[in-house]
């Protein structure tokens, strides 16, 4: 099993904040999110499909969804990362629900508190 760093919190990259509702849902933030790609011998190919499923994941976790698709590049070297650029706005409360997204109080009115995403930490 690798041990890999936490991923950078979405919303703190978008400047989205926890308890926001942006006034427009087609609009929303770019933000670069970058993915330590795994050690070892494993095809390109493999590794973009392991940092999609991880974005998607973070997405779900953090409530928000994507708004397009995203750009990638890779940043080759001793810690290669695949970097994603995509824009991505806060969830609706249907979006939410069809997702299976962690309730929010944007989404539910203030119902219930929004809870830590574990292994997230804060950009730099």
């Amino acid at each position: 099993m690798v041990v890999r760093p936490p991923a950078p919190s979405l919303r703190d990259l978008a400047g989205i904040a926890p308890a926001s509702v942006m006034r427009s849902p087609s609009l929303g933030r770019e933000v670069t999110w970058p993915w330590r790609m795994l050690p070892g011998d494993m095809s390109l190919v493999q590794q973009e499909i392991e940092c999609l499923a991880d974005l998607a994941d973070q997405l779900r976790a953090e409530g928000l969804v994507a708004m397009s698709r995203p750009r990638r590049s890779v940043q080759h070297g001793r810690e290669a990362t695949i970097v994603l650029t995509l824009t991505v706005r806060v969830a609706t409360p249907a979006e939410a629900k069809v997702l299976g997204h962690e309730s929010r109080p944007a989404q539910d009115g203030g119902a219930s508190s929004a809870s830590a995403v574990p292994g997230v930490g804060v950009a730099a």
